[in-house]
């Protein structure tokens, strides 16, 4: 427990159980969707999967920071991306002309996904986290957001081809070069992304994660991304096979590269 921030024994025991149960529905998950299994939850599956990744993930960040930043940051990446969200539902604009289905658990006001603003915590924090601590003490910060970006790009890349035409959680209007996803899709992750990224790094800095404290995060988000692989792969899209290894390529490269001691911030 010395790497972590004292919690009491409850907490510390919701946090693993709900570890556990986040782990045990992943794996249970995989053996569903390699046989092709129908199971009774429907949509609620999906729903409940990246509710448990985006609560792990806000617990681990409680056993690291002190106050109230936990809470602040979570509701900055839900807020923010809700909004960006429902924006581009209402408008198309910045991602294109989409329209969401039932198909993801419960909608809010009819429009948004209650899970979407979840997967945006779910994909970019631990993406900031790797980054951050890879470039803690480098000084070039105006990186940690640009390459947050370009990791939110890659992941998109990866989970449209599924969640689209497989899953059926929302639907291009338009079509596009990418299994039907616009170019300007990709230009919006990115600039969520980097928003979410440097909002973080303006209005609630934190002490870089050392590499033994990303290894949750790092789970939460490979197993979370290797879901929307196998989904693709066994539906035949072979083209995700190509984001998909620049992803873990790079979340191996910034895992390594992450600092191994103590650091201020």
């Amino acid at each position: 427990m010395s790497l972590f921030i004292y919690r009491s024994k409850r907490f510390n025991r919701f946090y693993g159980v709900t570890l556990f149960l986040y782990s045990v529905w992943f794996l249970v998950g995989l053996f569903v969707v390699g046989a092709s299994i129908q199971t009774p939850f429907g949509e609620w599956a999906d729903f409940i999967f990246i509710t448990l990744a985006a609560l792990v993930l806000l617990l681990h960040f409680a056993t690291q920071v002190h106050g109230r930043s936990v809470f602040s940051v979570f509701l900055l990446f839900v807020l923010v991306s809700g909004l960006m969200e429902t924006i581009g539902a209402l408008t198309g604009v910045p991602f294109g002309s989409y329209t969401y289905t039932d198909q993801f658990g419960p909608m809010l006001f009819g429009v948004l996904p209650a899970a979407i603003p979840l997967a945006w915590w779910v994909i970019v924090w631990p993406i900031h986290c790797l980054v951050k601590s890879a470039l803690a003490g480098t000084g070039v910060v105006l990186w940690i957001p640009v390459l947050t970006g370009i990791g939110a790009v890659l992941a998109d890349l990866i989970i449209e081809p599924a969640a689209t035409l497989v899953r059926g959680y929302w639907g291009w209007e338009g079509g596009g070069i990418y299994y039907g996803v616009p170019w300007t899709n990709f230009l919006a992750w990115f600039g969520t992304a980097f928003l979410l990224s440097l909002m973080t790094q303006l209005f609630f800095p934190h002490t870089p994660l050392k590499k033994v404290q990303l290894r949750t995060p790092v789970w939460v988000l490979g197993t979370t991304i290797i879901t929307f692989v196998l989904v693709s792969v066994v539906t035949g899209k072979w083209w995700v096979l190509i984001p998909a290894g620049l992803f873990f390529y790079g979340i191996r490269w910034l895992y390594r590269s992450s600092r191994t001691d103590s650091l201020s911030q």
